[in-house]
């Protein structure tokens, strides 16, 4: 009975961590020039401050 009530509680969960995964994937590249970007801005702002 648990192991079926799990596999039909983990699939939607295994969905969502796969979508997290394939955008951290696809988007790695564009998501490391934005935090690039954060880190010039704050950087900038703090210089000036």
């Amino acid at each position: 009975m648990s192991a079926r009530r799990r596999a039909v509680v983990n699939p939607p969960s295994m969905n969502f961590m796969v979508k997290i995964l394939s955008v951290i994937y696809v988007g790695g590249a564009y998501g490391l020039v934005l935090v690039s970007l954060v880190q010039a801005a704050i950087l900038v702002s703090w210089l000036r401050g």
